[in-house]
């Protein structure tokens, strides 16, 4: 994991911050404007993974620049919080990210989550923080429902807000605000983890080439209408998963009830992979240490649990082929990979295996 360095000469403490949010926009490498409250001055970096308010939720967002442009006509909304614990892009993989949104119908947000901690993605669970006991002078003038929160976190330490509202009563919001403000209280971020599943992969959207698309009207269902058939003309077959499309491209399930109840997209069994996967022509005999290798990554791939795995071996070893046999486990899945090699290196039939 890459953490934000506190002590890069380079960083700009600017008050305003350009971020590329997870949300689709019809460029996709637009942007949005967000204030850095002066909480926040000093740890927001530029490929920095963050909380930010989109409509009425919290979303997730990458910090692409730090500057003094203020927005023309509306009011900045402020960073909500870093995601803790704090994860920064380095300047090569935002290129590569960059890149990856050029040459592909991803997102900046989605070419740069390939690069991200597993899990990040899950449910966020705000958390309240004591920055230090308030002094007397500063404990004199806080309101009872601050003193009462305060007295709390000093008591139990760090809680989630909403241990916090169930203990004290009370939705808490402009306490925590008040106490923010004054320094005395912090808001942390924390993202929850959940287990990957796959038994919920029992269904697969796929795209209607002749079907209109739905009225303007419609603006929730044409939105996710525009952000889900580039992708679904991309695939092999015209057809993702539905469970993949929930989790990465943020389209929810009424909204593909509705946009399959149009004849927009039809919503059908999940094709499993044939038992032969089309490889048997194809097929490269492994290697006794290839084998074995690929033994252990199988199993890893069974457990479906994160983790990272480095294969070490001169040129022409053979770790190519116990890449692709992983990707293609993957694909079996329902899920996605993506493999970055030079060009030169793939073969007429390892090409013809991932089409």
């Amino acid at each position: 994991m890459n953490t934000c360095s506190q002590s890069d000469p380079e960083r700009v403490r600017a008050p305003f911050a350009e971020v590329a949010p997870d949300a689709w926009f019809a460029d996709r490498r637009a942007t949005l404007t967000y204030r850095v409250p002066d909480t926040l001055a000093d740890d927001i970096e530029v490929g920095q993974l963050i909380w930010v308010p989109l409509r009425k939720r919290l979303e997730l967002g990458v910090v692409v620049e730090r500057h003094a442009r203020a927005p023309q006509g509306v009011t900045a909304r402020d960073i909500h919080a870093p995601v803790e614990p704090s994860f920064c892009l380095t300047p090569r993989q935002w290129q590569l990210a960059t890149w990856l949104a050029e040459e592909t119908v991803s997102s900046l947000f989605e070419s740069a989550s390939v690069m991200f901690p597993p899990g990040v993605a899950t449910r966020a669970v705000e958390h309240l923080l004591l920055r230090q006991p308030p002094d007397e002078h500063t404990r004199q003038r806080l309101t009872p429902a601050q003193r009462r929160l305060v007295e709390l976190l000093e008591r139990e330490g760090e809680l989630t807000l909403e241990h916090a509202q169930r203990a004290l009563g009370s939705s808490l919001a402009s306490v925590v605000r008040a106490l923010e403000s004054a320094g005395v209280l912090q808001r942390i971020v924390r993202v929850r983890h959940r287990p990957v599943t796959r038994d919920r992969q029992a269904l697969q959207v796929r795209f209607v080439a002749d079907a209109p698309p739905p009225p303007a009207r419609a603006t929730r269902q044409l939105e996710a209408y525009s952000r889900l058939t580039p992708r679904l003309r991309a695939r092999p077959g015209g057809a993702l998963p539905l469970e993949d499309i929930v989790s990465n491209i943020g389209v929810d399930r009424p909204t593909l009830r509705a946009l399959a109840e149009r004849g927009c997209v039809i919503i059908e069994p999940l094709e499993a992979p044939p038992a032969s996967d089309g490889r048997s022509e194809q097929m490269v005999s492994l290697t006794a240490e290839q084998a074995g290798v690929w033994t252990e990554l199988h199993g890893l791939l069974e457990q479906a649990r994160p983790a990272s795995v480095l294969l070490h071996g001169v040129t022409g070893s053979g770790k190519t082929e116990v890449y692709i046999r992983a990707i293609e486990e993957i694909v079996g899945y329902g899920r996605q990979a993506i493999m970055l090699v030079p060009e030169i290196s793939l073969t007429p039939q390892t090409i013809r295996r991932f089409r």
